[in-house]
């Protein structure tokens, strides 16, 4: 079926909208003075430590702090490492919600969770990523389980765990694609995205390197903050669309702003 992705830039807001047949599926809308943090990673730094909410609050250079709730929190922190792994399912931040699924976990999930006094202390440098924007008087929810998303997968370092997106319906090309990831030494987890289907190799692997080293990047960048604040901002609304929606079934991307066109 034709599809399309249509993109209006102004002054103050970005709408991107996907089509099928003439028909809405999909629009994102970014405004300039609130542009979203979901995706974005940040040094932060413990400032209190809940344990009736079993939650922390968190500086990570913005005018509120951030919460983080037990559930979002890696089993195994340390304040001097990146470079942990914890057998867990992915968080919330994952960018298609379809893509959680069908996972095949490389740990066992069966201990006990651990509470988070046990996990986090006051004063404590972590590295995080937004979940959620703020709202109002409530700032950002993260979560340390980073989540870098690719063209045809989300990258997941500080997690063990391989699936395909639910939203790959055909069970040949689920088995042909699980059997890829699989086959990949991946220091990591890995989903393949509703856009990976008939991927080959070659581009999963490709789309693999770059994500391991973008997140090699991250981990530098965060040895060399010395406060609380970004790392790591997500691509803006234009090329994330890109990323996300662009297929070989979009016949035509169509802009009415020259820099995004040149972009």
């Amino acid at each position: 079926m034709p599809s399309e992705i249509l993109m209006n830039v102004r002054p103050s807001e970005t709408r991107v909208a996907y089509m099928e047949n003439g028909s809405l599926v999909d629009l994102k809308i970014e405004r300039k003075q609130t542009p979203t943090l979901v995706g974005s990673v940040h040094r932060g730094k413990v400032m209190r430590v809940l344990p009736g909410m079993q939650a922390a609050f968190v500086d990570i250079g913005l005018d509120r702090a951030a919460f983080l709730y037990v559930g979002d929190v890696r089993g195994d922190m340390d304040a001097e490492s990146t470079e942990l792994f914890d057998h867990a399912t992915p968080s919330a931040q994952a960018r298609e919600p379809g893509d959680l699924e069908e996972p095949t976990e490389k740990g066992d999930d069966s201990a006990q969770k651990p509470r988070i006094q046990e996990l986090l202390t006051e004063g404590q440098w972590i590295l995080v990523q937004v979940a959620k924007d703020p709202l109002g008087t409530k700032g950002a929810r993260i979560t340390t389980h980073i989540s870098l998303p690719g063209r045809n997968v989300v990258f997941m370092p500080t997690l063990e765990h391989l699936g395909v997106s639910r939203r790959i319906e055909d069970p040949e090309e689920r088995d042909r694609l699980r059997a890829i990831i699989e086959n990949i030494e991946i220091k990591g987890g890995v989903i393949v995205r509703t856009a990976g289907e008939g991927a080959t190799e070659a581009s999963l692997r490709a789309d693999i390197d770059y994500l391991h080293r973008l997140w090699q990047e991250i981990q530098r960048n965060y040895d060399k903050k010395t406060k609380a604040g970004l790392i790591h901002a997500e691509l803006d609304v234009e090329l994330r669309a890109l990323r996300d929606l662009l297929s070989e079934d979009v016949d035509k991307v169509i802009t009415d702003d020259e820099e995004s066109f040149k972009r």
